[in-house]
């Protein structure tokens, strides 16, 4: 079980941090190492932290509280996001290591997947982002194909080096298996429309041989509108359980910065998902948005439109 490093956490606040100080990155590497992420995973995140930070944050921060320790402190996640002037991943930043690959280099050996990039796995439907930033699919037969579509050539050649952790072949199986589109049946036999695409989530994943990691979560925003077909895995990140409070850790998208959040109640994870997720190119007013914690449970995004 983890110990949360840093300053002490109160009851009903929640600390944030974007890795761009020397404490805060050394309190979040002893996090990620007591929690058996490797130490080849963790020095090639700091690699790319410190690459993240070579240019300016591209969002502003005038708002934000003094920084202690390398973290802000927040009485509740709407005073945090009304301190933003937009979402993380609009950011205004060189475009680097996505969450996908994020996720997938910290969990270097602590999740599984059949890397088998050239074997007929078909139909998957990988996303990518056309010129207008509206994500759209595609259909390939195998993982290697699938990846070449969300991960064009200039992206992989960008983040090898920070990617050497990790297996071509795994990371290709696994990127397929996280960026992409999954199709939904029309009939849900009565389920609600979570518990569908949590059906269908597992099936792809099995399918895949993907085996999440048993003393962390892997977190995944899904978007589909409420009669749709398909469904869009759209971010990802990492969450730690500690003895009265959790840690979560992601990049925000290609552009925006890594954040930690340090928070007691899960409600707040929910409500800084939805903040991250919605008022993307492809949402809509009525769109649906859930959260899946490894492949257990599945839960609803309430999105406050504004």
């Amino acid at each position: 079980m983890l110990v949360l490093f840093g300053t002490a956490l109160q009851a009903g606040t929640l600390k944030v941090s974007f890795l761009d100080d020397q404490t805060a990155v050394r309190t979040t590497s002893d996090l990620l190492l007591a929690n058996g992420c490797r130490p080849e995973a963790v020095s090639a995140l700091k690699s790319a932290i410190a690459r993240h930070d070579l240019s300016p944050p591209g969002f502003d921060r005038t708002k934000f509280p003094e920084r202690v320790e390398g973290f802000y402190s927040f009485s509740s996640v709407s005073n945090l996001t009304e301190a933003l002037p937009h979402r993380l991943c609009d950011s205004v930043h060189a475009f680097d290591l996505n969450c996908f690959d994020a996720v997938i280099l910290l969990t270097k050996d602590l999740i599984q997947v059949k890397p088998q990039p050239d074997a007929i796995m078909g139909p998957l439907l990988p996303a990518f982002t056309w010129t207008n930033n509206i994500v759209y699919r595609d259909v390939r037969a195998t993982a290697r194909d699938a990846f070449a579509v969300s991960c064009p050539s200039w992206y992989v050649e960008k983040t090898k080096d920070i990617m050497r952790p990790i297996p071509d072949e795994t990371r290709i199986c696994l990127a397929t298996a996280f960026s992409c589109w999954h199709a939904l049946p029309r009939s849900s036999s009565g389920e609600s429309t979570g518990a569908t695409l949590l059906r269908v989530l597992r099936c792809d994943w099995a399918r895949q041989g993907l085996r999440f990691p048993t003393n962390i979560q892997v977190v995944l925003c899904h978007e589909m509108p409420p009669h749709a077909t398909e469904a869009l895995t759209s971010h990802a990140g990492l969450l730690f359980h500690g003895r009265d409070c959790y840690s979560y850790i992601e990049k925000a998208g290609g552009s925006g910065p890594f954040v930690r959040l340090d928070f007691n109640d899960m409600v707040d994870l929910r409500r800084w998902l939805a903040f991250e997720v919605n008022g993307g190119p492809n949402a809509m007013p009525d769109d649906l948005f859930f959260v899946t914690f490894n492949d257990e449970r599945i839960e609803r995004l309430e999105i406050r439109q504004k």
